[in-house]
C-alpha cells in the first residue's frame, strides 16, 4: 500500500506510538533495529518504509520478511517518513510492534540460579536507559528491572540507545522499589 497523505490513519497511529501515547505498541526505527526486532520474534503490527530504502537489497529483503509475518506494510515518500520519524534524518523504515511484556513470574522463570541483574531506578533520560541496557547485555547480565519512576525501556529513544539489546534481555517493568527489594531478599540477592 502506498500512503500519500500526512493525515493517513496509519501515520497518525505511528506518531501516537512514537510519542508513547499507545502503551501496547512500540516504535522501532532504522534498518538494523528493525532486523533485530524481527529476529527476536516480536509481533509486528505495521511496517512503514520509504520508497528509496525499498530499492536497496537488504531493506527489500527485510520488508519481504516483515510482510510474510502478516504485518500491514506501507510505502511513503521521504517527506512523509520525516513526519513520523523521531530523528532529524529518517532511517528509511519504521516498524510498529506489540510491546514485549514480562510479568514478575515470567522474569523469575527466565533467571538462572545465580542471576546477574541490573536495577534501573529513577533514570529519567531514555538515552541513558538504552545505554544501560546495551552495556548490561555486553556484561552478561541475565535480566533488567526498571522501577515505576524510570523512563520507559521501550520508548523509541531508549530502543535506539539499546541497539537491539532490549529485545534480547528479559526486562521487568513497573515494579516499585520496595517490591524489587522484597523480591531480591526472597531470593537471597
Amino acid at each position: 500500500m502506498k500512503i500519500t497523505s500526512r493525515d493517513n490513519s496509519l501515520l497518525r497511529h505511528a506518531r501516537a506510538v512514537r510519542d508513547g501515547k499507545v502503551k501496547e505498541s512500540i516504535f522501532v526505527e532504522g534498518l538494523r533495529l528493525c532486523e533485530e526486532a524481527l529476529s527476536s520474534g516480536l509481533t509486528t503490527e505495521a511496517v512503514i518504509y520509504s520508497e528509496e530504502i525499498a530499492r536497496k537489497e537488504r531493506a527489500a529483503a527485510l520488508i519481504d520478511r516483515l510482510q510474510a509475518t502478516g504485518a500491514r506494510t506501507a510505502s511513503v515518500s521521504e517527506k512523509l517518513l520525516e513526519s513520523i520519524s523521531y530523528t532529524k534524518t529518517p532511517q528509511g523504515i519504521v516498524v510498529l510492534a506489540v510491546r514485549p511484556t514480562i510479568s514478575e513470574h515470567e522474569f523469575n522463570l527466565r533467571q538462572p540460579v545465580t542471576p546477574l541483574l541490573v536495577l534501573m531506578h529513577g533514570i529519567n533520560n531514555p538515552v541513558n536507559v538504552g545505554a544501560i541496557i546495551r552495556t548490561a547485555e555486553a556484561a552478561g547480565v541475565t535480566g533488567i528491572i526498571a522501577t515505576t519512576n524510570t523512563s520507559d525501556p521501550f520508548s523509541a529513544k531508549a530502543l535506539r540507545g539499546a541497539m537491539g539489546s532490549a529485545f534480547r534481555l528479559p526486562i521487568w517493568i513497573g515494579a516499585t522499589y520496595s517490591e524489587v527489594i522484597s523480591w531480591c531478599a526472597q531470593r537471597g540477592i
